[in-house]
């Protein structure tokens, strides 16, 4: 029951999945960096094809069996140089770096590939101009890499809508966990209003909702079913998300 007034001020978006397709970007991500990592290195195009298309299917079970264990930054620090290990080692390539220049070298990649990727979803654009013009701020929640969030956005041209980008990088806390949004409610230092999350993972909106926040989850594929009150709303698509910001900007709490 809503006693009292909510005042939202800060509206929190998801990026993979959310604002991102992730069928675009990961269609479109193996040729890219296939042919950077050809022009920098050398190695024809097949080999660097092989070498993504392997060791994808080793980083995506790698790395989800290290989500939500240990220390964030760590774990990150340490998948993202065996990544690009692997890449060289199978490729046949060996550039003779060191793990620090291994791992620089996965955030540049990361950064570079994303920024020629168009992956943002049709409705993204003129959304965020219509939650701009309720007088909210926007700010990104990932958990995705800094480097490649840096470089989509600037590839689909709407970095200017966003008044900040909330990582798991920045805060060393998994996307999800009662860390990650407590971190975010103090960096708002505005303890006076609420957020509303949007987020295409169920898993990762419980603990935003323990802390009171506005949960939206964003089901585009309609894939979900049984909820029941995990989250606030459910949406299929993101325009679907504008009146619910404008109810809570002067809902009775």
């Amino acid at each position: 029951m809503y006693v009292g007034v909510l005042m939202v001020k800060h509206v929190l978006l998801d990026w993979f999945g959310t604002l991102c397709d992730p069928e675009i970007m990961n269609e479109r991500y193996p040729l890219v960096l296939s042919s950077i990592l050809k022009e920098w290195f050398g190695g024809s195009l097949d080999s660097w094809l092989r070498a993504e298309r392997l060791t994808y299917k080793w980083y995506e079970k790698y790395w989800f069996s290290r989500i939500g264990r240990g220390d964030f930054l760590k774990a990150f620090r340490e998948t993202q140089i065996l990544w690009v290990k692997r890449l060289f080692n199978l490729a046949g390539v060996d550039p003779s770096l060191t793990d620090d220049e291994y791992f620089q070298l996965s955030q540049r990649l990361d950064y570079e590939v994303t920024s020629k990727i168009h992956a943002i979803y049709p409705d993204v654009k003129k959304c965020l101009e219509e939650l701009k013009n309720l007088n909210v701020r926007l700010y990104l929640s990932t958990g995705n890499s800094s480097a490649s969030v840096l470089g989509a956005l600037k590839a689909s041209g709407i970095v200017s809508y966003f008044d900040g980008i909330f990582t798991s990088e920045l805060f060393n806390a998994w996307k999800g966990s009662r860390k990650f949004w407590l971190s975010i409610t103090e960096a708002l230092r505005d303890k006076s209003s609420s957020c509303i999350i949007v987020d295409d993972e169920l898993s990762v909106l419980s603990a935003a909702k323990e802390l009171g926040h506005v949960c939206v989850l964003i089901d585009r594929r309609r894939s979900v079913s049984n909820v029941g009150d995990k989250v606030d709303f459910i949406i299929f698509e993101l325009d679907y998300l504008l009146p619910i910001v404008e109810a809570f900007k002067g809902i009775m709490r």
